[in-house]
């Protein structure tokens, strides 16, 4: 298994809507759904309330990096 480092990113404040245009430090929310929410979507199923959650990236300057919380920062 490949071994992580902790990247410090300091975030710029803006919020990213595409993928493909970015700066370094903004960030990139998408949407996540659960197989069953998927399935509904794909159905195009009149639900406002589709089951999963949202995920975000930080632009690290070359690449989009998830963004995790809760890791301890490093001494």
């Amino acid at each position: 298994m490949a071994t992580s480092t902790i990247n410090t990113i300091t975030l710029s404040g803006s919020v990213a809507n595409s993928r493909y245009v970015a700066s370094f430090g903004d960030v990139y929310l998408y949407r996540n759904d659960d197989r069953q929410g998927a399935s509904y979507r794909r159905g195009r199923h009149t639900n406002y309330g589709y089951s999963g959650y949202y995920l975000a990236s930080v632009f690290d300057g070359q690449k989009w990096r998830k963004l995790q919380f809760g890791l301890t920062p490093p001494r």
